[in-house]
């Protein structure tokens, strides 16, 4: 049985191994292995600018030329097909295209009937699954707005809306959060979070360590092109790792409801 028609269930593992990737001459990713990472979690991709998190997430997005080794289950990703690999695996990017006169209810249905998902339902279920997932994103009142009209924070929401719309067993979700106030932050995690919970795995790349701290259960810290730590918040943030990546003379609290916060005091010269 090829790659391509092996049946892949909920529950694989995504494994990442000895992944490396290259933007013409210059090296960004450099023979990187995750821990293999399973459904039910948020894995938080975190590190200092153009350290290759975005990199990363569309090496495993199949969005750019790789060497090394991508599994889901017992199925090479790199032997399927764009379609068959768009079945398990979605990605949302930083921001979504400019110039888009469509309203968000149609840029999410066209991409939704574009994708493995849509070819074998009728109109009515495919507007209808639209309906619920606007609904569950909280932006049913934008739902006929065009989207060059929308705010930079709104259209980054109908891109998440995109995403769970194809129902993939894999999320990679590129800076999900950063157009956003801190209400649609919260409310953006905390849906993340109960996607994974749903039994699908999730990749995000975030910049608040606070935000990682709280939603994440596993956080990968990546700095020039390389894991330098790896596991929960308790043990992959720390006083020294974020003197040593990050430059900065922080220290790592709890607050009252035993979450980590992460202080910065002050740049390292």
């Amino acid at each position: 049985m090829s790659d391509s028609s092996k049946v892949i269930s909920r529950d694989s593992v995504l494994k990442v191994e000895g992944i490396s990737a290259s933007y013409g001459k210059k090296s960004i990713i450099d023979n990187l292995t995750l821990t293999p990472i399973r459904p039910g979690i948020v894995t938080a991709l975190v590190g200092p600018n153009a350290a290759g998190k975005s990199t990363l997430l569309r090496s495993i997005a199949g969005l750019i030329p790789i060497t090394g080794k991508l599994t889901l289950g017992d199925s090479d990703l790199a032997r399927m097909s764009h379609v068959e690999r768009a079945k398990h695996i979605t990605f949302m990017p930083q921001s979504m295209p400019q110039g888009i006169s469509l309203s968000v209810f149609e840029v999410i249905l066209s991409a939704l009937k574009a994708s493995p998902m849509g070819f074998s339902r009728s109109d009515e279920e495919l507007h209808d699954h639209v309906t619920k997932v606007l609904d569950r994103i909280g932006i049913v009142d934008i739902g006929l707005r065009p989207l060059n009209e929308l705010s930079g924070g709104q259209r980054q929401m109908v891109s998440l809306a995109q995403v769970v719309a194809r129902d993939p067993h894999v999320l990679l979700l590129d800076e999900p959060t950063s157009a956003l106030d801190l209400k649609h932050q919260v409310k953006v995690m905390s849906l993340v979070h109960s996607l994974a919970q749903e039994g699908r795995a999730v990749v995000v790349v975030l910049h608040d360590l606070s935000l990682a701290s709280r939603w994440a259960e596993n956080v990968v810290v990546i700095d020039g092109g390389k894991v330098v730590a790896e596991g929960s918040p308790e043990s992959a943030i720390t006083p020294k790792l974020l003197a040593d990546v990050y430059g900065v003379e922080a220290r790592i609290e709890r607050c009252g409801a035993g979450r980590i916060n992460v202080i910065v005091d002050s740049a390292i010269s």
